[in-house]
Parts: C-alpha cells; structure tokens; sequence
C-alpha cells in the first residue's frame, strides 16, 4: 500500500495504490483438493484538482479470482458506497444499496467530481463504471453496470456528515444514503 493523500475525506494532493496477491488453502496446499485459489486485487486514484475549490478524482479498481471453481466466501460482491465495507472482496457500486456476486473478474472505474463551496461544505458528484467476466481476456464480453450519486457533505469534528441520493444498473432504482462519523 502507498498513501500520501493529503487527508482522508476530499484529498486534493498525492496518490492512492494498493496492490495484493492471496493464496487460500484449507491444508496449507489445496482448496477443497483442488489446487489453491490465488486473487489478485489492484486499487488506483489520485485527485486532480482543477481549481482551489473544484478537485476530480479517478480511481480504477480491479479484483482477479484465478480459478474456475471458486467458493462463495472468496468471490466477487459488487454494491454498496465502499469497497470492503461489509466483505474484503466487496467492489463499491455507486448508487446501489445491496451486493450481487459477480465473475471471476472484476474492473470498476470511477470518476468523483466535488467543489468546496466554504472551508467545511461539499457538493459532489460521482459516476461508476463496473464489468464483469469470467476471465480476464473476455471481460468487455461480460456484464456491465453504471452507477453515479449526487451528495452533500458537511466535515464536522465527529466526522463527514454525508446525504447522497445515488442510482445504479445494478438495483435499478434510487437509493438515498445518510451517514455520520469517520469510515472505518
């Protein structure tokens, strides 16, 4: 993991990147007599900002189970406003409330847009992209989902205060999202 983000909510400056390599066994050799289950996971972003109040932030994140046969705890989940908030391999889909499990591959791209209209006021923006497949060389072959937001967010000493009303492909409606405090 490499982190010199210049704060946690709505950096402006530095770089994000973490990268992982898992080797799971039930026996310190196979999975389920079978050969062990290797996953690769890749988390990219870095804010850009654009003016002294108007920042954008790309991310890419990717997520490779390298099996066929893969059991449920270990696949992809993609859903929710963070990724790894209920489950590690949980892949964040803007605008959705609940998780499905997806392929073996996974790459989710994102772009968040926010303007710091006084010291401790947010209005932001954010749209998703999400595909799917079963290996990696056929993954503009698999299924895609787009998710976006639109939030308001006050930074208090407690923490964000954040309302967002977000839409996703993925739940195919509106999900409204109200949080307090510092994620952890």
């Amino acid at each position: 993991v490499y982190d010199n983000l210049n704060r946690i909510d709505f950096p402006t400056s530095g770089q994000y990147f973490s990268f992982q390599y898992s080797l799971h066994t039930d026996n310190f050799v196979q999975l389920k007599n079978e050969i062990p289950l290797s996953v690769l996971k890749m988390n990219f972003y870095k804010p850009l900002p654009l003016t002294q109040k108007i920042c954008i932030t790309p991310r890419i994140n990717a997520r490779y189970v390298m099996n066929d046969s893969v059991p449920h705890m270990y696949r992809n989940l993609a859903g929710g406003r963070f990724d790894g908030h209920y489950l590690p391999q949980q892949i964040s889909v803007q605008g959705s409330a609940g998780m499905e499990f997806l392929n073996n591959m996974v790459l989710s791209t994102d772009v968040t847009l926010y303007y710091n209209f006084t010291p401790k006021n947010y209005l932001y923006a954010n749209i998703n992209f999400t595909a799917d497949s079963h290996h990696l060389h056929h993954l503009l072959e698999g299924k895609s989902y787009l998710g976006a937001n639109l939030g308001y967010s006050y930074l208090s000493v407690a923490g964000p205060l954040r309302v967002e009303l977000g839409y996703s492909s993925l739940s195919r409606r509106f999900h409204p999202y109200l949080s307090f405090g510092h994620y952890f």
